[in-house]
């Protein structure tokens, strides 16, 4: 099973792939991708490296796991649950943690996905509800998952995931990140090899 809103897309080749890493790996359950960020014209503005799972990280500072790149087992639903219809902006974010906490997981170093962003995007207009939703989400969670405490602790998290994204990704993603950053528009040759 994989979930895209209605103006994103997958990549070319992206359900062929997860086919056959299913096919070959019958124990796994979730298999999951990166996503590029494309806006209203299909131009790649940005991209998130698949890192691997890590429910601290994913809890206490960001989930850096895009449901545009996820697939699963429809088995899964009976074992973890849907989508909880009362959120608005987290579902995806509830879902997923859900997901990472008790399943059997294949990351594949790939783009699977594309998020289209522009500004009447509810990731766009609305975000300040997903920071609710995701306050609420944590609260269920708690126990679940270690919590940490302090500044040094999340920057410990970031620097190592940083240090990890840059080993995997390459030189290539992580001039792509710095241009951008800077507030130049990269060339999207620097993330598709």
């Amino acid at each position: 099973v994989g979930w895209l809103n209605s103006d994103d897309m997958y990549c070319e080749g992206a359900i062929d792939d997860v086919i056959n890493t299913f096919r070959g790996n019958p124990l796994c359950e979730v298999v999951y991708g990166g996503i590029l960020v494309i806006d209203r014209n299909d131009k790649i503005i940005n991209a998130y490296w698949p890192t691997s799972t890590d429910s601290k990280y994913s809890y206490n500072v960001a989930l850096d796991i895009h449901q545009q790149g996820l697939f699963w087992k429809r088995a899964l639903f009976q074992r973890v649950g849907y989508l909880d219809p009362k959120l608005q902006f987290s579902m995806d974010y509830d879902f997923i943690i859900r997901l990472f906490l008790d399943t059997i997981v294949i990351r594949n170093k790939k783009y699977y996905g594309m998020f289209r962003r522009y500004g009447e995007t509810k990731t766009s207009s609305i975000s300040h509800v997903g920071d609710q939703e995701n306050t609420k989400i944590k609260e269920r969670l708690r126990g679940r998952v270690v919590k940490l405490y302090g500044l040094q602790s999340t920057y410990r998290l970031r620097r190592a995931r940083l240090i990890i994204i840059i080993r995997e990704a390459g030189l290539r993603y992580f001039l792509f990140k710095i241009i951008k950053k800077l507030g130049i528009s990269p060339p999207s040759s620097l993330l598709i090899k």
